[in-house]
């Protein structure tokens, strides 16, 4: 059971969260989403970051809204999504980037270009095209979007346990190597003479 953070906009997003989210928990995985955050006196973007760091999975999905980009302790003045993604990679987490396709039917409410957020869009275009350089999945509706995430955790999961087989495999060896060796040792003792 991994432990898997869902980084998106929210409004926007809200029902490929949902579907994303509850597919996770009927695979048994921990999810942890903004969702669950309770009262605190943490401020938003210090416990996303540290959520970031303590997963074991970073879910990447991205539309067409930058989203909010925090005034206090953000030099870089990026949005808590983009944060959450650059996070992950310092961290070295497995990421699983999912974009909206491009022909996908979509609010104009919850478009950049068209509100004039995001430097008019320009911030997420640029994210986007960022994102589309590394292997991503592309989706329309939530029930593609939750297929797609179930199917990238299950390629996850087996590339992990691959993974563990060969280290596994690798120890085994070195531990065999060492015993040889340690066979092949010459005695220290001196041959006794008789006569």
């Amino acid at each position: 059971m991994a432990k898997i953070y869902i980084s998106s906009t929210y409004g926007d997003l809200k029902e490929y969260r949902e579907a994303v989210y509850h597919t996770l928990r009927q695979m048994r995985h921990d999810a942890i989403a903004m969702e669950d955050y309770v009262a605190t006196d943490q401020r938003p973007l210090e416990k996303c970051l540290a959520d970031v760091a303590e997963c074991d999975v970073y879910i990447g999905i991205f539309a067409w809204r930058y989203g909010h980009v925090p005034s206090k302790e953000n030099p870089t003045g990026k949005s808590i999504t983009e944060l959450e993604y650059r996070k992950a990679g310092e961290e070295g987490k497995e990421c699983l980037i999912f974009l909206l396709d491009e022909t996908a039917p979509w609010l104009r409410a919850y478009m950049d270009d068209v509100t004039g957020e995001g430097d008019r869009g320009q911030r997420m275009a640029a994210l986007r095209k960022e994102l589309g350089e590394v292997m991503v999945s592309f989706f329309k509706t939530p029930g593609d979007l939750s297929n797609l995430v179930s199917v990238s955790l299950y390629q996850y999961e087996q590339k992990k346990r691959i993974r563990s087989g060969l280290e596994e495999q690798r120890q085994s060896i070195v531990q065999e190597s060492e015993q040889q060796k340690s066979q092949r040792r010459p005695s220290l003792t001196w041959p006794v003479r008789t006569g």
